[in-house]
């Protein structure tokens, strides 16, 4: 019995770890520090920025995806179905439409009509939020809130897998108030609360699913259309 539990602390003191270490090394990685502008070609049309996204997103993901596919400290969903290409698809269709409403619903308030963003470049962005809801999801959905549900309820695994899914949107307006001296309070409370609000949603989605894939497409969605629509 004590050898049971002492494995079930190491395993949650193992993935609370690897967790603040999600929101460590993206403090690290982010581009907030200006990373991009010192790749050595300079790219047309702010692809360097993209391209260091890309690449840092994939980079800091990796570990987690790694930890998934061993499977060491098991999660409640295998790697099968984790990365599995399966729908719970009334929840799936239902939080997709929702989040499509509440966007435009946004661009009514905000621009007052039908609103297009002018500076949009599609492939770009399709690109860039294809890639951030994949490694998001894999990070707080397949490695945070499935790991988390071996030794608590899945609500309060989703509570707490949401959490870290806000904190890591955090360290970038602290960088920017280091390089700028200014220091966005409120955009930060706001966007953590919105955050932490979508990442419930999207682990609601994820625990019917039984796979990242579905929050996944939703998270891209969401991002992308909000960009094209809101700016």
């Amino acid at each position: 019995m004590k050898g049971s539990e002492t494995v079930a602390k190491n395993n949650k003191m193992f993935v609370y770890g690897f967790l603040i270490v999600s929101v460590l090394l993206w403090a690290a990685v982010s581009d907030a520090w200006g990373y991009s502008e010192h790749l050595p070609t300079s790219l047309p049309n702010n692809w360097n920025w993209y391209v260091y996204g890309y690449i840092s997103r994939l980079v800091w993901a990796m570990p987690f995806a790694f930890l998934i596919a061993r499977d060491k400290h098991k999660g409640v969903f295998s790697p099968k179905e984790v990365f599995g290409f399966h729908f719970h698809w009334k929840s799936f269709l239902m939080v997709l439409a929702l989040s499509t409403l509440y966007v435009l619903c946004g661009m009514l308030f905000i621009h007052g009509s039908l609103w297009i963003n002018p500076d949009f470049i599609f492939l770009q962005e399709l690109s860039r939020f294809l890639v951030v809801g994949f490694v998001e999801e894999l990070v707080y959905r397949g490695f945070g809130l499935n790991m988390l549900s071996n030794f608590s309820s899945g609500k309060t695994a989703n509570i707490v897998s949401s959490l870290f899914f806000a904190a890591v949107h955090i360290p970038a307006y602290f960088i920017h108030w280091h390089y700028d001296g200014m220091f966005l309070l409120t955009e930060m409370i706001t966007q953590v609360i919105s955050v932490f609000i979508f990442g419930l949603i999207l682990g609601m989605v994820f625990i019917k699913s039984k796979s990242i894939w579905p929050s996944a497409i939703i998270h891209f969605w969401y991002d992308f259309s909000f960009i094209l629509f809101i700016g």
